[in-house]
């Protein structure tokens, strides 16, 4: 990203898209209402540079104004995956808690079965999982005052399913606020 480009987006409206290209994870130091997309390294460098590197991923958030737990209970059980995921409509096993290592199968809108496995897990914060045995999404419930935010994190080829994550982020907003 260009250095005067990297400004504009530090400067831009709290509702906005915001970059950054540093080093590790770094957090943004206002909460917005809206989602946040974070370009991640764990080895620095330029943006330009995360298309090679093993470990880079960009990231879409949300504040979200309920309970870290709520929020956790939703995004970490199977049987409320295809409420929140616009790209899963069924789930094997299907009302499980997730846990390392878990199996199991995902039918997409499309119908297509697909083979998943929770890679990582970190209870009540985090889990990823791969989809045929490629590296997914990363899943963050991070506790913040007066709510919580969530996010997903994708390796960077696959940018474009960020827009499936916002859209994801949107439903499980709405069905916190029903929970509450």
């Amino acid at each position: 990203m260009a250095p005067n480009m990297a400004r504009r987006a530090k400067k831009a409206a709290p509702h906005s898209t915001s970059w950054s290209a540093s080093g590790a994870k770094r957090a943004i130091a206002d909460e917005p209402s809206g989602p946040v997309v974070r370009l991640t390294s764990a080895y620095g460098g330029r943006v330009s540079d995360l298309w090679r590197l093993p470990g880079a991923s960009i990231s879409v958030g949300r504040f979200m104004p309920a309970p870290a737990e709520q929020a956790w209970a939703l995004v970490s059980h199977t049987a409320t995956w295809s409420a929140w995921g616009p790209t899963i409509s069924a789930v094997e096993p299907a009302g499980e808690a997730l846990r390392l290592g878990l199996r199991g199968r995902v039918r997409t809108s499309v119908g297509l079965w697909l083979p998943f496995q929770i890679t990582a897990f970190d209870p009540p914060r985090s889990w990823a999982w791969s989809i045929r045995s490629i590296p997914a999404t990363n899943h963050v419930v991070t506790p913040a005052p007066g709510g919580c935010r969530v996010s997903f994190a994708v390796p960077t080829p696959a940018f474009a399913y960020l827009a499936v994550c916002r859209l994801a982020l949107e439903r499980i907003a709405v069905l916190l606020d029903e929970i509450r």
